[in-house]
């Protein structure tokens, strides 16, 4: 099997930063909370920078996921970073249509519930990538349910039908928001059924957390696990608590949205980097240990040609005293004999 995070198990130190980066994230959000309803400064920069470092982030853990099913193709693998196109490309829509961002009311719709149903899309269409991934997870160990496409095509597929999708949820959501209930009242107030849309988005993603950790075997299914973790809490503050935007529990969901969305990258760049690290070290071996081997092929043929040039040596000496023997007059046949 190939040493790739989707492969490798788990060890023991994996899990335990796991559960100290979890213990922490959690601590710092009971911390915040009594808080969450003090408005701060509007900072319309906020979700533009933040919402385009997810974007990047997503894009390039989907490129890492995309490397790691050519390499070992999985339909869980292409299911999983189909989610991360899907959550890095409704992140920037969300963020063109956000009001205050790159407009006083947003450039896509125009409408307070634009870029909340953006939001949505983006925090259904995650979660469900991830219930995916999991159930395709261990039926990949079966070599017939391995995917039989070229992988080149099956991940050009994989992203044709991931923007299909989302160009048809983005009219949804958008232009075609009168088919859907509103979301917000103005740029700041929410609606009621709000309430009840974001703790539905938060049994998906709290289903997807329990089925995962119920099937985690491998170093990506642990450090999901933390993502979708640290994802609960952009959406349980808007269910036990009425939060309007630029507030601190406004922000704070925010930051922890970002932390999610590298939580992933971070941990493939370090595997990656201790597998090349790995992959040098052995090579530096095989190096050395091919310069031994020459070494001692060079000392060996020294010391053959030392144990050859002897007896040739006399055999030369012998036959030019033969020689200058059968030249005198007359011939010493008796020291020829004895020379040959």
């Amino acid at each position: 099997v190939p040493h790739l995070i989707a492969s490798i198990p788990a060890s023991a130190q994996h899990r335990t930063i796991a559960l100290g980066v979890v213990i922490f994230l959690a601590a710092v959000f009971a911390l915040v909370i009594p808080f969450a309803h003090m408005q701060t400064a509007r900072i319309d920069a906020f979700i533009p920078v933040v919402q385009t470092i997810i974007f990047f982030a997503d894009l390039i853990t989907a490129v890492f996921l995309f490397a790691q099913y050519t390499i070992q193709p999985q339909r869980a693998l292409l299911a999983l970073a189909s989610g991360y196109v899907f959550s890095g490309v409704f992140a920037f829509l969300q963020t063109l249509d956000f009001p205050g961002a790159y407009s006083a009311t947003g450039l896509i719709s125009g409408k307070p519930s634009g870029a909340a149903w953006l939001f949505s899309f983006w925090h259904i269409t995650f979660p469900l990538a991830v219930i995916a991934y999991v159930l395709l997870k261990d039926a990949n160990e079966s070599a017939s349910r391995l995917v039989k496409v070229e992988p080149r095509r099956a991940i050009t597929i994989t992203i044709a039908c991931v923007f299909a999708v989302t160009a048809g949820l983005t009219w949804l959501g958008t232009a075609g928001s009168e088919y859907l209930p509103a979301l917000f009242v103005d740029q700041t107030r929410q609606t009621s059924f709000t309430h009840h849309l974001v703790g539905a988005m938060w049994l998906l993603n709290a289903a997807a957390l329990v089925l995962l950790f119920v099937r985690r075997r491998t170093i990506l299914d642990v450090w999901l696990i933390v993502t979708l973790f640290v994802s609960l809490p952009d959406l349980g503050l808007s269910i036990f608590y009425t939060i309007v935007r630029y507030s601190v529990g406004w922000y704070t969901a925010r930051s922890y949205a970002l932390i999610a969305s590298c939580t992933v990258l971070v941990v493939l760049l370090w595997e990656m980097t201790m597998l090349y690290a790995r992959l040098a070290s052995t090579i530096i071996l095989q190096r050395r240990e091919r310069d031994n081997r020459l070494m001692s092929v060079d000392a060996t043929a020294a010391a053959i040609a030392h144990e050859i040039s002897q007896p040739l040596g006399a055999i030369t000496l012998n036959c030019a005293t033969a020689l200058l023997s059968l030249k005198t007059t007359p011939p010493d046949l008796e020291e020829v004999r004895s020379c040959l």
